[in-house]
């Protein structure tokens, strides 16, 4: 299974009530950048704490803050 290189915890980061729907671009070991929706669980200036799905697994990372927008939900 590829590993998605995520980056430390942020103890500034706070948590997010409800979980804003986003998209996540992700590094992603032997295969480089991939885009995946999302959700954000906590939020500081510098990075994001996120919930996505990757090959059909939920993982739960810490990503930079440039690598997450905002992701609308269409009906």
């Amino acid at each position: 299974m590829p590993r998605i290189v995520e980056m430390a915890p942020d103890p500034e980061a706070v948590e997010l009530d409800p979980h804003p729907t986003v998209w996540v671009r992700i590094n992603v070991e032997g295969r480089g950048v991939e885009r995946c929706v999302g959700f954000a669980f906590k939020a500081s200036p510098l990075a994001v704490y996120v919930q996505l799905q990757y090959l059909g697994r939920t993982h739960h990372v810490w990503v930079e803050r440039t690598q997450v927008t905002h992701r609308v939900i269409r009906k």
